[in-house]
């Protein structure tokens, strides 16, 4: 169960089910590129008096990137407990950098 999880979340070319993966994971980046260039038009800002013209659209894009959180912090501990060498995951440059991305909403 191990090999297949890894193959399909690593190896998109060892399975349709892999590609298809692979292929919602770019789904859930684009979205995510998505809702934080939304996060940052001025029209969802809190204005200088302290209101928020657009609560429901904010809430929304919060809710969404709770979810892409939620996924890419599911997808990394999945990959990290299925890996066959955990040194060699730890040090892959692109794990650190996955790692390193998930911080900051645990932190704040």
């Amino acid at each position: 169960f191990r090999s297949l999880t890894w193959d399909t979340l690593e190896k998109p070319w060892t399975s349709p089910l892999a590609q298809n993966y692979a292929l919602f994971s770019l789904f859930v980046v684009l979205v995510s590129t998505v809702t934080f260039v939304a996060s940052t038009a001025e029209e969802l800002q809190v204005d200088e008096n302290g209101v928020q013209k657009h609560p429901t659209i904010t809430a929304a894009i919060d809710y969404v990137d709770l979810g892409i959180v939620i996924f890419f912090s599911w997808e990394y501990a999945t990959r990290l407990i299925c890996c066959p060498n955990k040194l060699k995951f730890f040090i892959e440059k692109m794990n650190m950098v996955d790692f390193l991305s998930l911080i900051p909403f645990y932190v704040a």
